[in-house]
């Protein structure tokens, strides 16, 4: 079923720029985060850095909408846990896809500023453990354009984890563990994408 939806996923990537006024970005992020982690094992704190590569897909409007699904790849950089640094150097990227609408301002035919509003669902694969995270971003870019369709972003987004899911299969039955955050993070991105028509 994963791999189904995986393909479905892809194939929706793909395909959604080729509607009236699509566009497909992809953008590299560096992102800081902390924050408080609360599930039946207690309380922990936590704060860390990470980079992640996102595709976005959009399929836009009059009047400056779009909806725009998008699918990526996460690493984390460094990590403290309750004051303590991780080693992290044998942690496994985590793979996210989500849905979002954007409303893009035009000043000119050559400058655009772009405000997206998004949710989002990450996973994490060890060899019995599957864990998952659900979070809410908001961004705001500044788009540059070039007369061939091409066009670069930069910008900043704001993320807000809201809970997640840790799925322990190492049993004879699956056991499922619930996270809730009072966290925040802050990123910086930069990409290019191009237009279709």
């Amino acid at each position: 079923m994963k791999r189904f939806s995986l393909v479905i996923f892809i194939a929706l990537l793909l395909l959604m720029p080729l509607s009236a006024a699509g566009d497909l970005l992809t953008e590299v992020f560096w992102r800081s985060t902390g924050g408080t982690l609360s599930s039946v094992y207690g309380k922990d704190t936590f704060k860390g850095t990470e980079m992640d590569v996102r595709i976005t897909s959009a399929a836009g409007w009059d009047g400056g909408f779009a909806l725009s699904i998008f699918g990526g790849v996460q690493r984390a950089l460094s990590l403290t846990m309750n004051n303590v640094k991780q080693d992290i150097s044998g942690e496994k990227p985590a793979w996210y896809y989500g849905t979002g609408t954007t409303l893009t301002i035009s000043m000119s035919p050559y400058f655009s500023t772009a405000m997206d509003i998004s949710y989002e669902q990450a996973w994490q694969f060890w060899d019995a453990y599957e864990m998952s995270l659900d979070t809410l971003r908001v961004a705001l870019r500044a788009l540059t354009f070039t007369e061939s369709g091409f066009y670069f972003s930069a910008g900043f987004e704001y993320s807000k984890p809201l809970w997640g899911r840790l799925f322990d299969r190492s049993g004879p039955e699956t056991e499922i563990v619930h996270f809730s955050y009072d966290a925040s993070g802050w990123a910086i991105s930069v990409g290019a994408g191009f237009y279709v028509w």
